[in-house]
């Protein structure tokens, strides 16, 4: 079960001053309770911000999710949380989003499968190109590509036997 504990962190105010000038009000910090016992709760590096202009969440990522942001979801008018910037050291990479409430997507439900689908779907939609030479000079990286091999080569293990190949 999620919940949020509200924290006063030096290091986390920093952290959203080298993001964005906005006054914070409150920090709340999101964990989860794993067990019945009083210890059982993860602490995760993502926070709610809630600034005089609304929420915001401030979570530590990779480098991964910076670049998806960046150069497919960024001002592109698709369903996800607006991408305010990111902020990195030689540790950590810490981005700035919009926060969208909501269900958890860890509580699916079939209403909100659909909904994450259409999303997704959406997303999908944007990027998708029968011309091939755009899809080469646009793509990211060969990720999919990779993916697909070891898909053909996991279904040519398996094309002959019984029940799993088919």
């Amino acid at each position: 079960m999620n919940f949020e504990i509200e924290i006063e962190n030096k290091e986390i105010i920093e952290i959203f001053k080298q993001i964005s000038d906005e006054k914070i009000k409150k920090i709340m910090q999101v964990c989860e309770r794993y067990g019945e016992g009083e210890d059982e709760v993860r602490y995760y590096d993502v926070y709610e911000i809630i600034t005089p202009s609304g929420s915001k969440i401030l979570k530590k990522t990779g480098k991964r999710e910076v670049s998806n942001y960046e150069n497919f979801l960024m001002n592109k008018h698709l369903p996800v949380s607006t991408y305010y910037g990111k902020w990195e050291n030689e540790d950590d990479i810490w981005i700035l989003i919009e926060n969208i409430s909501g269900n958890d997507l860890r509580d699916m439900t079939d209403e909100l499968a659909l909904s994450a689908a259409d999303s997704i779907m959406e997303i999908q939609n944007a990027y998708w190109m029968d011309d091939e030479e755009a899809f080469a000079k646009n793509k990211a990286d060969d990720r999919f590509d990779v993916y697909w091999k070891r898909i053909n080569k996991r279904y040519d293990y398996i094309i002959n036997e019984p029940i799993i190949g088919e």
